[in-house]
């Protein structure tokens, strides 16, 4: 639990915009950087983005309606890129597939119910293999 619910829905959709915190703070009303910045420091883990998704993709293969599409025994991986504004520690220097655009790869394991159950942000120069056996370790 939070104090501050605006604030940690806010935190959120600033990471899952890639919207950042200082215009997240910007576009709402009622929190500031600082407390978006607190907030993230002291809530937002990747554990915690874990336990969340977890809960979501546990809650839909409860229902029925999710074995229309298959009984979530089954997945598909991959990454998909997106480029970035400038050359960082993690955006990597050159890839075979992207060239020497910087840039991340999104690396997502979705089941056979068309629900994502592992998400990591990866370097686009990073090889996917290892990010496609730790995604189907922790499902």
């Amino acid at each position: 639990m939070h104090d501050n619910e605006n604030a940690l829905l806010a935190v959120i959709l600033a990471d899952g915009s890639n919207l950042g915190l200082s215009r997240m703070a910007e576009a709402s009303q009622g929190v500031t950087v600082d407390q978006l910045t607190w907030t993230k420091s002291a809530y937002i883990r990747d554990e915690t983005y874990q336990r969340a998704l977890a809960t979501i993709i546990n809650a839909h293969h409860a229902l029925p309606i999710a074995t229309v599409w298959g009984q979530g025994t089954s997945s598909s991986s991959d990454g998909q890129f997106f480029r970035s504004g400038k050359r960082g520690a993690g955006a990597g220097d050159f890839n075979a597939k992207y060239g020497v655009d910087p840039g991340f790869s999104f690396y997502t394991h979705v089941s056979d119910q068309d629900a994502p159950f592992n998400a990591k942000v990866i370097s686009a120069a990073a090889h996917e293999a290892p990010y496609v056996l730790d995604g189907s370790v922790r499902r």
